[in-house]
């Protein structure tokens, strides 16, 4: 609860103080590889959950942006949360030379990276037969 309350406080104090101030509400990559699988699961179901409305409501304007972020939305869509959390997981782990970067861009590196793969492609294949 205290956790909670210490949130709620940091983002008020952001939204008073600035955009100086909101730039610190982010969480790090540090934040998160130090936090709880319960943590870490919220994070990534967050930052996915902002992602797919965000595409639904046609809030991302850049088109370009909007069309990869549906597709990877799409892809991560047909895993559960704890393989989500594990990828990202697992790709922090391979990338610490780009911790100082945002973890929604960082997810969305991940993704990408997890969506290209040849195993990504075989399960979009087997989805694809499964329909027919």
């Amino acid at each position: 609860m205290k956790r909670h309350a210490l949130c709620g406080q940091a983002l008020a104090l952001a939204l008073v103080c600035g955009p100086a101030v909101a730039a610190e509400v982010y969480m790090s990559a540090d934040d998160y590889m130090m936090g709880t699988r319960q943590e870490r699961w919220g994070f990534v179901q967050g930052v996915y959950d902002t992602y797919g409305a965000m595409t639904r409501l046609g809030k991302i304007s850049d088109p370009s942006l909007s069309a990869a972020v549906t597709r990877l939305t799409a892809c991560a869509a047909k895993v559960s949360v704890n393989e989500l959390e594990q990828t990202f997981t697992s790709w922090l782990e391979s990338n610490p030379d780009r911790w100082t970067e945002k973890m929604p861009s960082l997810f969305l590196a991940a993704m990408g990276d997890q969506c290209a793969s040849p195993s990504a492609a075989q399960t979009s294949a087997n989805s694809a037969g499964a329909t027919d």
